[in-house]
């Protein structure tokens, strides 16, 4: 009896924890200061931010605007991580969603300050791309794979991909189950009920732990990547420069992943291109330039390669600015539209 008062005690203490973690509120007092990609201070750009309450009716946005030095204040409660959104017309948005501050060990109501410094990338010239955002399914392991930015497929005969831009090689290793037997058992229990099929391979896919290395190389020795990690902008709806470089690209490149988790977030990272290169002695006299944002996903356990890419067709163009209005590819299926220019 003392043992369940004890647990009953113990478990009645969480739950006011928790009660009281929930309706903890920060009085946030939040200064920034908005400029330009030359550092000059933007007036009249809107600062907005979302105060959370422990209910929806007690969500408040407020929104101010900057002064000719750039900067603005702004101040609200909130239980949560609050949402910060900077436009202005002829820029790209910033978007700080969930910005997260330091929060004191005491469950005591106090303020926070929040000092911003917040760039805003001018909008330049947006062109037609072929952008496309999709998970791709590995046909098969262990083999070097083309793949067709173009056309957004693998090269015949695993798609209708007709020139080899990328060479994708993949392997992977189970190294055992994330849930014990018992699990398992139930999982077949329930699907045999169910009369759906179940088979140890859909097992390890879905419940299982993989070390998997995927390698990128490209056909042309002149042709190449080139990781943007200092000059990536994760805040801002331009991510990478306008333009990728000429020179700089190497010529393969390799991850390495024990994860199967398919909602990890993106890479805080991007890459260029250069692709289907042509040269006249020592100068390159024709190329075409392409980038992925948000990193490159690669799920072992299900063979899944994520991309989130632009490329340029038009040869030695390398403004990668993309026009998510005049995207050069039809898509049919929204969830695959890129919307990051």
């Amino acid at each position: 009896m003392q043992t369940k008062r004890f647990i009953a005690v113990i478990l009645l203490s969480n739950l006011l924890l928790q009660v009281a973690c929930a309706n903890v509120k920060r009085s946030l007092e939040v200064e920034v200061t908005v400029s330009n990609a030359e550092g000059l201070p933007l007036e009249g750009a809107e600062f907005k931010a979302i105060f959370w309450g422990g209910l929806p009716k007690d969500d408040r946005i407020v929104k101010v605007l900057t002064d000719a030095e750039g900067a603005a204040q702004l101040s609200g409660r909130t239980e949560f991580n609050t949402n910060f959104f900077f436009t202005k017309e002829g820029y790209y948005a910033t978007e700080m969603e969930k910005y997260k501050w330091e929060r004191p060990d005491e469950f005591l109501d106090r303020s926070v300050e929040i000092d911003l410094d917040v760039e805003l990338k001018a909008i330049k010239d947006p062109q037609p791309l072929i952008a496309r955002k999709k998970t791709y399914i590995f046909p098969i392991a262990e083999t070097w794979l083309g793949f067709d930015l173009e056309h957004s497929d693998w090269v015949k005969p695993y798609g209708e991909g007709k020139t080899t831009d990328l060479l994708l090689y993949y392997e992977k290793e189970f190294l055992g189950y994330r849930t014990s037997e018992e699990g398992l058992e139930k999982v077949r229990a329930r699907r045999n009920r169910t009369n759906q099929a179940w088979t140890e391979e859909m097992a390890k896919e879905i419940y299982g732990t993989w070390r998997g290395s995927l390698k990128i190389k490209f056909p042309g020795e002149d042709d190449g990547i080139l990781e943007v990690e200092s000059a990536y902008d994760r805040y801002s709806n331009m991510r990478m420069p306008y333009e990728a470089p000429a020179e700089g690209y190497e010529g393969a490149i390799e991850w390495i992943d024990a994860s199967t988790n398919e909602h990890k977030p993106p890479e805080a990272k991007g890459y260029f291109m250069r692709l289907r290169v042509k040269k006249e002695g020592e100068d390159v006299v024709a190329a075409n330039y392409a980038k992925i944002n948000e990193g490159i996903l690669f799920n072992p356990g299900r063979n899944r390669l994520t991309l989130n890419y632009c490329f340029n067709p038009e040869v030695n163009d390398r403004n990668l600015e993309f026009d998510p209005k005049a995207n050069l590819l039809e898509l049919e299926n929204v969830l695959e539209r890129v919307h990051l220019p």
